[in-house]
This record gives structure tokens, sequence and C-alpha cells, in this order.
């Protein structure tokens, strides 16, 4: 369950921040997906301790699949994030911490 968690969430969350280009007049809203994302840096760090923990004999490229399926949505976002910061069309910028976490 966390692993799915961990897959679903940076991507909604990157989603929603990608949304700004198709309207850059309007608002990039940060903290919502800023807080998934970190939700899910969360979810994924504890089902990969779990698992380092209680093996359950799965190939260890799988944690680097997670890695890099965090990673894309996360930079995507972060880069995303930082134009609207710089352009000063954001609300929540604080969010943009939570892709940086991810």
């Amino acid at each position: 369950m966390s692993h799915i968690a961990s897959f679903i969430f940076p991507v909604i969350a990157c989603l929603m921040v990608v949304a700004w280009v198709l309207d850059p007049d309007g608002t990039a809203h940060l903290a919502v997906p800023g807080i998934l994302a970190a939700v899910a840096a969360l979810v994924g760090g504890y089902g990969l301790v779990t698992e380092n923990r209680e093996s359950l004999g799965t190939d260890p490229g799988i944690h680097r699949l997670l890695g890099v399926l965090h990673l894309l949505p996360s930079a995507v976002a972060t880069f995303v994030g930082t134009l609207a910061i710089a352009g000063g069309a954001t609300s929540g910028a604080f969010g943009l911490a939570g892709f940086i976490a991810d």
C-alpha cells in the first residue's frame, strides 16, 4: 500500500503545479501539492525502511525505481514552482519545501 501511495502522490502533486503553465496569468498553488509530495516522501521512506527490516525478497532495483518515480515529478514541479515564485504568481510558496524533501 505504501508503494502505491508513494507512486501516485508525487504525480498528482506535479499535475497540480504544472496546471499553472496552462494558465500563466493565474496563481500557482504550491501548498497542497507540496504537502502531498512531503507525505509521499514520508510514506515511501516508511515503506523502504519496513522493506529493509522485513524483506519480502523483492529486487533491490525496486528502490532505485521508487527513487526515480519520486525524482521526476518532484523535479518538474520544483522547476515550475520556482518559475512561479520568480514571477510572483504563487500562493503557499512554502509548499516548494515538500517537493525538495521528496
